[in-house]
């Protein structure tokens, strides 16, 4: 069984090197999808890692191209399993090891994706069984059966950003595929930035924040989730990204506007890359 491990980047920095070399050990060669708008000095440094092969679609297409990219080339280069990873998470042990466990003792013919236990400061990882099935996943360390993927089909591109993980996993399960998350394997990762709602000395709650354009993408792409899936699930995350606006961050004019400019895009079926005019 041969893995790939793709890494999409986006105007890396240094700790996407180290980050990189946490996992190049474990696969079978790794596959750097850049789609960073500068040329920066560290992304000659990726070019040299070992067992990488490096390629840059010329500027920013989002990561559903870019994982699609990345996949195709893997096939071709002999792989029948693909490890998905953003470009901030890093392996807290040898995640592979812990998959191909799975999938030398199980049958693997309805499985569409392997999946980690994600520790990042805000979350609390809660012990459960060493498999498990779960409906929703973050795409990050997925190892993913391309034969499932042919028949799924590829990530959807018009989401460009947000929420291209989320419609995947719906699409796994109208195919009559699972995910199963090993309790095993561990990755560090760090979605958005995290910051903490104080009262006096006491931290009460931590939560994640993204610039005012990804709320445009995360409330245009929930939005599509809630109406192509009927997702009640959907719609309460939506509804949670207008709460922290309004009772959590500064700059609210502009979270709003992005996150109505993001509903009116949705309903209007106005999709990809975001342009300003």
């Amino acid at each position: 069984m041969k893995i790939a491990a793709i890494v999409i980047l986006y105007n890396p920095n240094n700790s996407v090197i180290d980050n990189i070399k946490s996992y190049v050990n474990y696969v079978d060669l790794v596959i750097a999808i850049d789609n960073s708008t500068q040329y920066l000095d560290c992304i000659e440094k990726i070019k040299q890692l070992s067992k990488l092969e490096y390629i840059s679609l010329n500027g920013n297409f989002g990561i559903a191209m870019a994982l699609n990219v990345g996949i195709v080339k893997a096939h071709d280069l002999g792989c029948s399993w693909m490890l998905t990873m953003d470009q901030d998470s890093s392996f807290e042990n040898d995640i592979i090891r812990v998959y191909k466990e799975y999938i030398y003792s199980h049958n693997t013919e309805d499985i569409a994706v392997l999946c980690p236990i994600y520790i990042y400061d805000r979350h609390r990882t809660r012990k459960q069984s060493r498999y498990k099935q779960v409906s929703l996943v973050m795409q990050s360390a997925n190892l993913l059966n391309f034969k499932a993927y042919e028949i799924i089909g590829p990530y959807n591109d018009e989401l460009f950003i947000d929420c291209v993980d989320y419609d995947y996993c719906f699409r796994i399960y109208k195919k009559q595929f699972k995910i199963i998350q090993c309790a095993d394997a561990k990755l560090r990762h760090s979605p958005a930035e995290t910051k903490i709602l104080k009262l006096g000395n006491v931290n009460l709650i931590r939560y994640g924040s993204a610039s005012p354009l990804r709320y445009y993408y995360q409330a245009r792409n929930l939005l599509y989730l809630v109406r192509k899936y009927k997702s009640f699930k959907m719609l309460g995350v939506l509804l949670c990204k207008l709460f922290k606006i309004f009772f959590l961050f500064n700059n609210k004019c502009k979270y709003i506007l992005s996150y109505r400019t993001g509903i009116i895009d949705c309903v209007n079926n106005k999709f990809g890359r975001k342009v300003y005019e």
